[in-house]
């Protein structure tokens, strides 16, 4: 087997930069396993592949005379396609804009590149990044079983990484969008604390006013919470074009050793919301509690009050909602009257988020003032949760309800050992409600379905200790099964 492509981002580098491997064989066997497996799999939509070719090889040339662009010289990537790339294809995810080229990058993208990254390409994703699974540019099949969904919408992300076709990658998480297809592909997902990161360049459409600003949090994937934490450090940083991020430092000198996991105080809840938890679910999640107690850690079994009870989380999901849908309708054409169009989303929500649909909804109805009095719940919401982060070192939470679901109609209600649940009861319950918090989180695969796909956890932090929530959950990621190649791409 060549196991270069799933070789870890930090090893990578290392060899690269003491020329034990070169760019352009690096980037040849990552073109290889992608023209391979990538027709079955159609994680990437947009591939740059003799470009590719041509930066690695100038990126040899460059370490022959003595030249570093970077920790990650060399290195090729591909990036949701969600994301501004100077000179490629960029679709956002928007039918209109299928030939769309940008003539700048996104501000993630320009900083891997200057850190020496090479834009391979352009990864799959629902239409308007709005769904569990990923079918814009064609349905994209989950590595470890192609009947099932790699999740949404950074789901070509979380396959492409779990594929063996990039180490690293960008991702997008409004409502678990980046969170949900880590779980599903077995890989490590990474919402940083809501504003530490700057969206510019992210769903940026031509002469539309910039939407999506609060929740939507973009953040780094790959295989391994070290290999997130060697491109956080790259993403990290202020961006005078997006003011709305604070120059807040990233305290990154913390080591493993420095916060062991007898020292810790963690809460956890088997579910949110009283929803149902496949019995996968519940027996990785328990197996997992059971080897936090034996190296010491204190657990309690506890959440923040806002997701206590199914009428808290209920609650969540209304303010979750309505906020969603006022922050998209500056998306909108301009030239297309409200009249019509709020109809037609208000069905297009009600068709396929069953169990869901209420709050984006109301959203389309709601006036400026209870847009106002919504952000006020939200205001409350962080506040609880920055008191419930004083007393705990982490939360941890199932990330969805079950492992990938088979390749479904959207709206279709979806089986929890045999019980129907509404399409959007085994994920929103968890992933929407959580991003309310501003708080970082970061999904990490620990365990098998008996069906031989993906379960992850969720581990919440603090808000800004984004470092140390990495540097705890690098610990507890030693407790589970770590990123495991799919068996069907190692051939």
């Amino acid at each position: 087997m060549n196991d270069l492509p799933f070789l870890a981002l930090r090893e990578v580098a290392r060899r690269i930069h003491s020329r034990e491997l070169s760019s352009v064989d690096y980037t040849r066997a990552i073109l290889e396993q992608i023209n391979r497996h990538n027709p079955r799999i159609n994680a990437i939509c947009i591939m740059d592949d003799q470009n590719a070719l041509a930066e690695a090889a100038k990126a040899d040339a460059a370490r022959e005379r003595g030249e570093d662009w970077g920790v990650f010289h060399g290195i090729p990537f591909t990036v949701k396609d969600t994301f501004a790339t100077n000179g490629m294809r960029t679709s956002f995810a928007n039918p209109l804009l299928r030939k769309h080229i940008p003539d700048f990058d996104a501000t993630l993208v320009e900083r891997v590149k200057k850190a020496g990254g090479i834009v391979l390409g352009k990864t799959n994703l629902p239409m308007f990044a709005f769904d569990w699974q990923s079918t814009f540019w064609g349905r994209t099949n989950n590595p470890y079983n192609e009947l099932h969904v790699v999740g949404g919408s950074s789901g070509g992300s979380a396959a492409a990484l779990a594929a063996g076709f990039t180490p690293m990658e960008l991702g997008s998480d409004i409502g678990g969008s980046l969170r949900i297809p880590a779980h599903y592909c077995g890989v490590v997902g990474f919402r940083p604390t809501e504003r530490s990161l700057s969206d510019f360049g992210h769903i940026a459409t031509p002469n539309s006013p910039k939407m999506l600003r609060s929740m939507i949090t973009v953040g780094p994937m790959a295989r391994s919470v070290d290999d997130v934490k060697m491109l956080l450090e790259v993403l990290w940083g202020y961006d005078e074009r997006m003011w709305q991020n604070p120059p807040m430092p990233l305290q990154n000198s913390l080591k493993v050793e420095d916060v062991p996991l007898s020292s810790l105080r963690i809460a956890y809840s088997p579910t949110i919301g009283e929803r149902k938890v496949s019995r996968d679910t519940e027996r990785v999640f328990s197996e997992l509690l059971t080897k936090l107690r034996q190296v010491g850690c204190k657990l309690e079994e506890k959440a923040p009050a806002e997701l206590h009870t199914r009428l808290a989380t209920d609650r969540a999901l209304r303010v979750w909602g309505e906020l969603m849908t006022m922050e998209i309708l500056p998306e909108l054409p301009p030239f297309v009257p409200n009249w019509l169009v709020k109809p037609l989303i208000a069905g297009f929500h009600l068709a396929s988020f069953r169990g869901g649909s209420g709050a984006l909804i109301r959203g389309l109805i709601n006036s400026e003032r209870d847009f106002a009095k919504t952000l006020d719940v939200r205001d409350a919401i962080v506040q609880e949760t920055d008191s419930f982060f004083n007393d705990y070192d982490g939360w941890l939470t199932p990330t969805a309800a079950h492992a990938a679901f088979p390749h479904v109609r959207p709206g279709t209600p979806l089986s929890i050992d045999g019980v129907n649940v509404p399409y959007t009861e085994a994920h929103a319950p968890f992933a929407c409600t959580t991003v309310l918090q501003a708080t970082p989180i970061v999904t990490l695969p620990m365990g098998m379905s008996s069906d031989g796909l993906p379960i992850s956890v969720s581990v919440h932090g603090k808000r800004w200790h984004d470092w140390r929530l990495l540097t705890i959950a690098q610990q507890i990621e030693g407790l589970g099964m770590g990123f495991v190649p799919p068996k069907g791409v190692l051939r």
